[in-house]
Formats: C-alpha cells, structure tokens, sequence
C-alpha cells in the first residue's frame, strides 16, 4: 500500500514480539522440514519393502525352474 505524505503509520513492534514472530517462523520451517524429510523416508521405506518382496519371489521362481530350492 502506498503511503502519503504526512500520513501516520503504526509503530514499529517491540524486539520481544521481532524475536518471538521469527522464532516462530523458525520452528515452523524446522517443522515442515522434517515432515518432508520423513515423508521421503517413509517412501523410501515402502519401496525398499516392495523391492525386496520382489526380489524373494524372483529367487523363489528361479530355485523351483531349476529343480530345486537354493541353499
């Protein structure tokens, strides 16, 4: 918003509502960093199981056409 001249303004805020908005400001950041952080986690978790889950029937699959279960 564009001011005019000779217009008043509110007062600047106190250094203890500065510290308490940026401090807030802050953990909310950290915050939404470590939802992120954890979602890819999470992620990287579900796929690794499902790769793994894979990987068995894979193994499975190759012992029974050969005759037999590996060792």
């Amino acid at each position: 918003m564009d001011r005019f001249p000779g217009e008043l303004v509110s007062e600047p805020e106190g250094r203890s509502d500065a510290v308490l908005k940026s401090s807030l400001v802050g953990w909310g950041a950290a915050m939404a960093g470590c939802v992120v952080w954890g979602s890819a986690r999470a992620a990287r978790a579900l796929l690794d199981r499902h790769r793994m889950r894979q990987w068995a029937l894979e193994w499975e699959r190759a012992g029974t056409r050969r005759g037999g279960a590996t060792a």
